[in-house]
């Protein structure tokens, strides 16, 4: 084709160059596995195989309407791949926040999956913790109860130790008489005895005999000479004996008797010091166990 025309030449140059930048982005983009041939830019292409047949194809004029036709051609196949670029970027851009959402999405459900867990063991836990302080609940009120009672118990055993003191108290009186009693009998006893006894020596004299014969003198100065006074001082003796080990007998009962009932109460004041303590104990694990809401 003739490049006569009224095109300038810097036109032409600039649509030459719009043809490379269409088929090189094509080419690029295999969009296309050739170059795409324009009727002003390769018409010698075009015609190459027929200008054996018919040489005057050689000939034809670079006409403006065909300059234009490929110039519009190649603007719009330009802008096309502008487009397709844009969209090509937006649809990167989509996928990029489709794939961030995607991940933020599934960061959420991980969490929501975590939070499921810890609600699941924290429900649990709750319900362990509701049960124990139920448990603990029908403990405080059994040992409630049973603080009552035992109180009533302590009540009727306070009465009873008082009536046993009471009873203690006469059992003392009545054994601190038959202790004054034997103390009188045993004084009786002693002032009965003559006010002194003498054995005789080989020697004669007033108030002695011979051979170990007891001589009494008593208050009236009358000297009695008995050979059986020996044996009534003996049992006098032995009978003073007896009134005396009585007397301690009654005595280490008196002091049994006192611990044990002193025992009695102080062991019974410590066992319900230890059933307020618990009952207190429990009161305050209860209280620890009740969960904040």
């Amino acid at each position: 084709m003739s490049q006569q025309s009224d095109y300038p030449v810097s036109e032409r140059s600039k649509l030459r160059h719009a043809a490379e930048l269409a088929n090189s982005a094509l080419l690029t983009r295999r969009h296309i596995d050739s170059k795409i041939l324009f009727t002003t830019i390769n018409w010698k292409d075009l015609i190459s195989d027929q200008l054996e047949s018919n040489p005057d194809l050689a000939q034809l004029k670079q006409t403006t309407a065909l300059l234009d036709n490929d110039k519009k051609i190649i603007d719009v196949i330009n802008e096309l791949i502008k487009t397709i670029d844009r969209q090509r970027d937006q649809q990167q851009t989509i996928s990029k926040s489709m794939a961030d959402k995607n991940k933020y999405i599934k960061s959420l459900e991980a969490q929501i999956q975590a939070l499921t867990r810890d609600q699941i063991t924290k429900e649990k836990l709750i319900n362990e913790q509701q049960a124990e302080i139920n448990t603990l609940n029908l403990r405080i009120n059994s040992l409630t109860n049973h603080n009552k009672l035992q109180a009533q118990d302590l009540k009727q055993m306070k009465n009873w130790s008082s009536d046993i003191e009471k009873k203690y108290q006469v059992h003392m009186n009545k054994k601190t008489e038959t202790i004054n009693d034997l103390k009188k009998r045993l004084t009786t006893r002693v002032r009965n005895i003559p006010s002194s006894i003498e054995y005789g020596t080989n020697k004669y004299s007033d108030s002695m005999i011979f051979n170990n014969i007891p001589s009494i003198q008593n208050t009236t100065g009358i000297v009695i000479n008995n050979p059986n006074l020996m044996r009534i001082q003996t049992s006098l003796e032995d009978e003073a004996n007896e009134l005396s080990n009585n007397l301690t007998v009654v005595l280490d009962s008196l002091g049994r008797e006192n611990y044990k009932l002193t025992k009695l109460i102080q062991s019974t004041r410590e066992y319900f010091e230890q059933v307020n303590d618990s009952i207190l104990e429990l009161q305050q694990s209860n209280v620890r166990l009740i969960p904040v809401h």
